[in-house]
C-alpha cells in the first residue's frame, strides 16, 4: 500500500488547517466514522462509485473522506435535473454526498447522503429508507506528517466538461496544479 499520507484526506487531516470553522481532522474522522457506521454506503461504494454534489465546503471534506479511496465525481450544482441523471448514470454513480437543498434533483433509485450536519450526523436515504448517522462521537485523527512524502498519482476528483470527464490526482490538488474549488473554503 502506497503512504497514505500521499492522499488528499490523510495529507489534510495531518495538517494544523480547519475549513469552514472546524478542524480538518474532525471532518475526516466524521467520513470514516460515516463509513464505520453505515455498511449499505460501504456496499455501495464496492459495486459503484461516489459523486459530490456540494459546495466547497466542510460537507466536501467529510465526503472525500468517506469516498474511502473512489474517486469522487464532482457534479455541478448548476446543471439541469436532467443533465445531472445523464451524468450520474453516464458514470456508474451509486452513491451521491449533498445537502437537503440539493438533494430534490437527484435520481431516487441512487443512495444519497445528507450531510448538512456534519460533523455531527449524516442522513442516509437508500432504496426508499432513511436512517440517521451519528458522527459525532468519534475521536478525532492525530496524524503526524513528513513534508518529504510525494503525493500520489492517482486520482481523486474527477467531473466533466465539454461531455468529457476530466480528472485531478491528490498530488495536483495537494501542490495546487489541479482545482481545488471543489475543496476550497480553507483557513
Amino acid at each position: 500500500m502506497s503512504n497514505p499520507l500521499s492522499l488528499v484526506p490523510y495529507a489534510l487531516a495531518a495538517s494544523d488547517r480547519s475549513i469552514g470553522g472546524i478542524r480538518m481532522n474532525t471532518l475526516v474522522a466524521a467520513g470514516f466514522t460515516l463509513l464505520q457506521r453505515c455498511a449499505p454506503l460501504v456496499r455501495v461504494l464496492a459495486a459503484s462509485r461516489p459523486a459530490l454534489l456540494l459546495p466547497p465546503g466542510p460537507q466536501s471534506l467529510v465526503a472525500l473522506a468517506a469516498c474511502d479511496g473512489h474517486v469522487a465525481l464532482i457534479l455541478d450544482q448548476s446543471v439541469s435535473d436532467a443533465v445531472l441523471a445523464e451524468q450520474i448514470q453516464r458514470a456508474g454513480v451509486g452513491v451521491v454526498f449533498t445537502l437537503a437543498s440539493l438533494a430534490g434533483g437527484l435520481p431516487t433509485d441512487v443512495m444519497s447522503v445528507v450531510l448538512d450536519n456534519v460533523p455531527l450526523s449524516a442522513r442516509v436515504h437508500a432504496a426508499g429508507t432513511e436512517r440517521n448517522v451519528d458522527l459525532g462521537s468519534h475521536v478525532g485523527l492525530r496524524l503526524q506528517a513528513r513534508a518529504d512524502v510525494p503525493f500520489s498519482d492517482a486520482a481523486v476528483a474527477s467531473w466533466f466538461a465539454n461531455e468529457s470527464e476530466v480528472s485531478v490526482s491528490h498530488s495536483q490538488t495537494m501542490t495546487g496544479a489541479g482545482p481545488l474549488s471543489w475543496l476550497a473554503d480553507e483557513s
